[in-house]
């Protein structure tokens, strides 16, 4: 695996011994003591589900931790080790619901979380996430192609004139490539193009 797995655990909450809920119907009131409030049971992969509930946690006893950032769950980097821990926690703990969920790196290393079933699950998330990257990778070649050829050596014109004034004469560079010098000089001001000029000259760029 290209990256770890993780696990979700659903039908648990933290219960505080000294809080009562209140609830009404405009007649009646009733006091429910916390620990009789069951906990929230929302769809898996449902937006509400990534959200709020609880995974297994990255320390020795495998206390959970709530699923704000995947940095605090216990990682697994074997497959089969992840679903047999998974399934003993179940046989401890049967009221609970468990779910792997599978934690990658997607284009510019952005985190990525699936839930999977299977190894097939996550083989064809990382190829799908491969694709994307490739794809990814190559149109921004081709944005870098282009950059390059409207903004020649811009990053040398930077650092040996300043970032505003190298900006200006990376475009002038490019635009003298693209149309020459003589049209370029018949749209842009005489001294401030006699200025450039002497510039590119000095970056030795043009002769």
């Amino acid at each position: 695996m290209r990256g770890y797995l993780i696990i979700y655990i659903d039908g648990y909450r933290m219960v505080s011994k000294n809080t009562v809920h209140i609830f009404s119907d405009g007649k009646v009131i009733r006091a429910i003591p916390d620990a009789k409030i069951p906990p929230p049971n929302h769809p898996v992969d449902s937006w509400e589900w990534w959200e709020d509930g609880w995974a297994v946690g990255d320390n020795d006893r495998g206390r959970l931790c709530k699923r704000f950032g995947s940095f605090k769950c216990k990682p697994f980097h074997d497959y089969d080790e992840a679903v047999a821990y998974m399934y003993r926690r179940q046989q401890r703990f049967k009221q609970q619901r468990h779910t792997l969920v599978y934690v990658t790196k997607g284009i510019r290393d952005t985190e990525k979380l699936f839930v999977v079933r299977s190894m097939d699950d996550i083989d064809a998330i990382e190829e799908k996430i491969s694709a994307e990257i490739a794809e990814f990778q190559q149109e921004e070649a081709a944005n870098q192609a282009r950059r390059a050829q409207r903004l020649p050596h811009l990053d040398q014109l930077q650092a040996q004139f300043g970032r505003s004034a190298g900006l200006a004469l990376s475009e002038l560079l490019g635009d003298i490539r693209e149309n020459g010098l003589d049209a370029v000089k018949a749209e842009r001001p005489r001294s401030t193009l006699a200025r450039q000029i002497a510039k590119l000259r000095e970056a030795k760029l043009i002769a």
